[in-house]
């Protein structure tokens, strides 16, 4: 599977997984922004601006997310989420 395709992919999981684990009831991608955040979630009472990352994730990485959290208001939460091959997501670091 090419990259982009497989990355849409895990972001569409991702989207499914902020609507049923985390009450968004709006969630969508940032498709070819080449931005920091991949996808978008809104629910009642938090807004969440997530970076998926695939099989690896570095320092750099978390250090980005967690300058953009520093400057937001309380309610919006930014995190870095890991998708492993044939294990989901295995890790999420949220700021």
């Amino acid at each position: 599977m090419r990259s982009y395709a497989k990355g849409r992919r895990i972001e569409y999981k991702a989207i499914e997984e902020l609507k049923n684990k985390h009450g968004c009831f709006l969630a969508w991608r940032t498709a070819g922004s080449h931005s920091p955040i991949d996808v978008f979630g809104v629910s009642k009472d938090r807004v969440y601006f997530i970076q998926i990352k695939v099989n690896r994730l570095s320092k750099r990485d978390v250090e980005k997310i967690k300058e953009l959290a520093d400057k937001a208001p309380k309610n919006v939460v930014f995190g870095v989420w890991l998708y492993e091959d044939r294990k989901g997501f295995t890790k999420k670091i949220s700021f």
